[in-house]
């Protein structure tokens, strides 16, 4: 009995190992931007992506990651992302994520008041190209019936941009 017992043990002990090491770590690029006092409508987010970080001959998944406590006053998040490069803007978008249920209970996962929320700002696509770019994120809130955006957005911890190399 002993025996048995000690190689279930062995075994336990060695689960996490073997799975850990034939796991597909597929993230090229990933970066957090800590936000203090309130998210600013005038100060995007900038994530600069060096040349040396994305192949052209692969395609990527970009990942934002938002990480929020209770005190996020909506039950959405608006944003804007562009993709540019030195010369020009590549590609711009309006996003619409949910942060909370219509019950006021925050998606997303982590214990606590703070939640992580992954959410994707763009799918299966090739890097723009070979030299380096940026993606600016800027929040899009606003008020219901008012036009000009909120102008210090509370409840939003940090942004990380993910870019996930895309294996078939």
């Amino acid at each position: 009995m002993q025996i048995n017992s000690m190689r279930v043990l062995i075994l336990l002990g060695l689960f996490p190992f073997v799975f850990s090491c034939h796991s597909k770590n597929n993230t090229v690029f990933s970066k957090n931007v800590a936000i203090e006092n309130g998210w600013l409508y005038s100060e995007p987010i900038t994530f600069k992506i060096p040349s040396v970080d994305l192949d052209q001959n692969h395609y990527y998944d970009y990942f934002l990651l938002v990480r929020n406590n209770k005190s996020y006053p909506f039950e959405n998040l608006f944003l804007i992302s562009a993709f540019k490069d030195k010369n020009s803007l590549i590609y711009q978008d309006t996003l619409e994520y949910l942060m909370a249920n219509k019950d006021g209970r925050l998606t997303g996962s982590g214990f606590g008041s703070i939640k992580t929320n992954k959410f994707v700002l763009k799918e299966k696509v090739q890097a723009p190209s070979r030299d380096s770019f940026e993606i600016e994120i800027r929040h899009a809130m606003r008020h219901i019936d008012e036009v000009s955006s909120i102008t210090s957005l509370s409840g939003i911890h940090s942004l990380e941009l993910r870019i996930d190399q895309v294996i078939e």
